[in-house]
């Protein structure tokens, strides 16, 4: 953390001094490579940019994992934070970039200009044939896709958050179009018709350039079936994976930045969004997690936790209230790469959260709270549907039992999924085969070398 402060702190003082030659020499010293595929042991054809990302980075991961023509180099995430910082107006964000304000606009012609200097600086110190990132619109990033396409190098998003309740999908459309603005990158790679559809409606992209690959990080999980196929009991403790969810998860508001001067970094929106709430649903999940531990001491229940502060703060409230001191097998896991906990978890349970699709992907039994507003047939629109693919419990007490029972009575972990857990799979992130990251490296490969691409 200290190391992250002081780059942060140089990179955003080479910014606001106009150093481009510092800052790029600086970003050359703290790239390291991805030791992924055979490109680890001899010199690739091609040198990938990307930057580290929970979620993103296991993307690529998966997507590079036997690439023997590229070489992956990462940047901290935080760098092009740092420059921004410096020098564009405060009041932009992810979810605010379009304006026709005049200072705010040469504020972000200031940044692509000095952003056009260190790329200069760099390229000449380690070329780069391509930078991939985890979202189109990420205000950091916005003018430095326009400054690389400028330069012939293919900006290319791996978008990472596809999966929209039905309700939700105006609420996107809204944002893209009339807050985010258009993708000014090469390529938007997605995991389904959904966020295509949504992305082609909203005007981010031409139809051309949004390609449909699913979710890469899905064939690791598909592996892991495979592999792990067979009796469970003997692999894993008394352990269950619960999902933390806000009282707000995917409802209200936009979230903005702590710097946007917002109040509590929340935007109102118009109409019954900011009425819109999980508040019976998420005291009563979380409340039945402690009980559950406090009937059962020998159940590990982990509780896992978003990184954000907003949502953790939330989430710790509701724990709170349920106990004012947690029971010693309750553990509390904040941030970070779900997968080895599911893997150790004898059952799954989460509400709306794309944890759960990796968790039945990987043969995990799920349940699913379906109580409080989740009854309320106006909030099924807000809701991620599953179907028969997980189980729903449709009250504390069920829910309890439900865990316990899993617990006690572990499932087999089956080597290939049934035809309608496949379909939920296919519909929410586009992979059901384990091909995900092929079809992500095809489309790199496309952006770097088209015509090498579609003659393999």
């Amino acid at each position: 953390m200290f190391v992250h402060s002081i780059l942060y702190f140089l990179f955003r003082q080479f910014a606001r001094w106009r150093q481009p030659r510092l800052a790029a020499w600086l970003l050359y010293l703290i790239s390291r490579r991805l030791p992924v595929g055979a490109a680890q042991t001899r010199k690739a054809r091609y040198r990938a940019l990307v930057m580290s990302r929970a979620g993103f980075f296991e993307d690529i991961e998966e997507s590079f994992r036997e690439a023997e023509d590229f070489e992956v180099v990462v940047w901290p995430s935080f760098a092009l934070k740092a420059f921004s910082s410096a020098i564009l107006s405060p009041s932009l964000d992810h979810n605010f970039y379009l304006t026709s304000d005049p200072k705010i606009e040469a504020t972000k012609r200031a940044y692509r200009d000095f952003l056009a200097q260190v790329w200069t600086h760099l390229s000449r110190l380690m070329p780069i044939d391509i930078v991939l990132t985890g979202n189109f619109s990420y205000c950091a990033e916005r003018e430095f896709a326009a400054v690389l396409e400028a330069a012939g190098t293919p900006f290319v998003a791996i978008h990472k958050e596809n999966v929209r309740p039905p309700n939700r999908v105006g609420y996107w459309h809204r944002l893209y179009k009339e807050r985010r603005g258009p993708f000014t990158g090469r390529t938007v790679l997605v995991y389904n018709d959904i966020e295509r559809n949504l992305q082609i409606e909203s005007v981010v992209a031409e139809p051309e350039r949004i390609v449909i690959t699913g979710m890469p990080r899905l064939d690791r999980v598909h592996r892991w079936r495979r592999q792990h196929a067979g009796p469970s009991r003997e692999r894993t403790s008394p352990q269950v994976l619960f999902f933390a969810f806000a009282r707000h998860e995917k409802l209200t508001g936009i979230q903005r930045k702590a710097y946007a001067g917002i109040e509590g970094n929340m935007e109102a929106m118009d109409g019954d969004w900011g009425k819109l709430g999980w508040n019976d649903l998420g005291q009563g999940s979380h409340r039945a997690m402690v009980e559950l531990a406090r009937r059962r001491p020998d159940i590990t229940v982990v509780i896992k936790t978003k990184g954000q502060h907003r949502k953790k703060d939330d989430i710790l409230l509701m724990l709170k209230s349920a106990a004012e001191t947690l029971p010693e097998n309750v553990k509390v896991v904040a941030g970070g790469d779900p997968f080895p906990l599911m893997t150790q978890s004898r059952a799954v349970i989460g509400f709306n959260t794309t944890g759960l699709l990796e968790a039945i992907a990987a043969g995990k039994p799920v349940i699913v709270p379906w109580f409080g507003e989740a009854q309320d047939s106006a909030m099924r629109g807000h809701i991620i549907d599953l179907g028969d693919a997980v189980t729903y419990a449709q009250s504390e007490e069920e829910l309890i039992r439900l865990v316990t029972d899993l617990v006690d009575n572990p499932r087999d972990v089956p080597s290939e999924l049934t035809g309608s857990v496949s379909r939920v799979l296919r519909y929410w992130v586009g992979n059901d085969d384990c091909a995900a990251g092929q079809r992500v490296h095809n489309a790199i490969r496309d952006a770097v070398a088209p015509n090498l691409a579609r003659a393999v």
